[in-house]
């Protein structure tokens, strides 16, 4: 069995180092990425209560499909990390032109699939005029997928070589076009109409193709990518090569979704339980969502580096790294509890000044507030798994802790029971314990005796 490096803590501090370098840019670009949809439910949520209902009514029907095909993607983390590690770097740019032609391949049932969703939210019984509002914003914002996978592919490729930094710089220029196009499209300035929150979707579509067109000028001309001849060359689809990214990929892609699926028919049972509920709900939940980007974007370093160690055949030091960034999250994630505790109040009051919706929204921060720490170290084992390639039994256990447990404890609490939307965010809580709990024995069995 393998033991802990003598040293341990100053191991610990040199690691951390390592791997925060990594992370804080992709965490930056995690967060980047997440405020513009705080920024959709800020500037909406000072607009119109009802329009605020529709983003949450409408993002929890395109979100699950946007997250699956980023997960699909994400195999191009793992398989360009361990190439680099092995020093096969020839075999790199052949699998990112083959990813781009992937994230293409999805994004356009995707984007035909997700203009036809909005009935589901009529069927759910959500009322006529929110319904409406949300079907307008999902046809607007899905123009932009395409643009939203293809640069998830480039990013993705920077991230695998441990080039960090271009995710953040371009997602935070798209962040800053996101801002003025929702300041003119929502409230109709300089001549424009007034489009509420339909005027949010087209904004973000735009900003979505802003990032691409700026991440493909860089790896074109950025000399460091030269020796990979990303777009300089032109190859076909390659069968071998597409089903290498989708084995490793479909399960990720799975795994997330059945997680995003969670929150996503919670969001729908909890649009049944009224308008002013649904609106705190989503205030709540896009709180926990900007939080959780931080250890998503430790748990993307943590592939990496987990990656290009295994890559060496040095599983050891691999081990070591995945258990630096679990005690990582737990540290920022305690700190992150601490604050939604503290401060429920006022960051509730960012989104709205109805006092109904802000009561429901602290209501449930409290929840959130429980769940922080094993979201967090769900996240990070899972990006150490993924280092490793190992992507089904997550995906499996996925399946047991959101789908067997989670979901159905919140449907007994909140619907049938007399909880309301805070039993159903218990079906959060005991989900996500369950997946930390699994996910964390696998990475460190797979890794005890090497």
């Amino acid at each position: 069995m393998t033991r802990l490096p003598q040293n341990y803590p100053l191991l610990l501090f040199k690691e951390s180092q390592i791997i925060l370098r990594l992370a804080i840019p992709v965490m930056a670009a995690q967060v980047g990425q997440n405020l513009m949809t705080f920024v959709d439910t800020v500037m909406v949520g000072h607009y119109n209560a009802q329009h605020l209902a529709a983003i949450a009514a409408g993002t929890m029907l395109f979100f699950p499909l946007q997250v699956f095909a980023n997960g699909v993607l994400i195999a191009l983390s793992p398989i360009v990390a361990q190439f680099y590690g092995s020093g096969e770097r020839h075999e790199i740019g052949a699998y990112v032109r083959q990813g781009l032609y992937l994230s293409q391949f999805i994004a356009l049932p995707i984007v035909l699939i997700v203009r036809h969703l909005s009935p589901a939210l009529s069927w759910m019984g959500i009322e006529p005029g929110v319904v409406a509002i949300a079907d307008g914003y999902i046809k607007a914002i899905s123009w932009g997928l395409p643009a939203a996978f293809a640069f998830m592919a480039l990013r993705l490729f920077n991230e695998g070589i441990a080039v960090m930094k271009p995710g953040m710089y371009f997602t935070l220029v798209a962040l800053g076009c996101n801002i003025v196009g929702n300041s003119v499209l929502i409230y109709g300035r300089f001549g424009f109409p007034e489009l509420g929150a339909v005027g949010a979707g087209w904004s973000t579509a735009v900003s979505w193709w802003i990032m691409l067109a700026c991440m493909s000028v860089y790896v074109v001309i950025n000399r460091q990518l030269k020796p990979f001849n990303l777009l300089e060359r032109f190859d076909r689809p390659s069968a071998r090569k597409l089903l290498e990214l989708l084995k490793v990929g479909i399960p990720i892609g799975l795994s997330l979704i059945l997680e995003v699926g969670m929150f996503a028919v919670t969001t729908l049972l909890i649009g049944g339980l009224g308008t002013n509920i649904l609106a705190g709900h989503q205030v709540a939940l896009n709180i926990a969502a900007m939080t959780f980007m931080v250890p998503l974007g430790l748990s993307i370093a943590t592939t990496v580096r987990v990656g290009q160690l295994v890559g060496q055949g040095n599983f050891i030091d691999a081990r070591f790294s995945g258990l630096t960034s679990l005690v990582i999250s737990v540290a920022i994630m305690t700190s992150a509890s601490l604050v939604l505790v503290c401060l429920p109040m006022t960051i509730a009051g960012l989104y709205t000044n109805d006092p109904q919706v802000k009561a429901i929204a602290v209501q449930l921060l409290m929840m959130a507030a429980i769940f922080q720490i094993f979201d967090g170290l769900q996240v990070v084992a899972i990006g150490a798994l993924r280092g490793l390639k190992d992507t089904r039994m997550p995906m499996l256990f996925n399946l047991i802790s959101y789908w067997v447990v989670g979901l159905p404890i919140g449907y007994c609490l909140g619907i049938i029971g007399p909880f309301g939307a805070q039993g159903l965010w218990a079906g959060f809580i005991a989900g996500l314990l369950m997946s930390a709990c699994l996910n964390n024995i696998r990475f460190f069995r797979l890794t005890r005796n090497v």
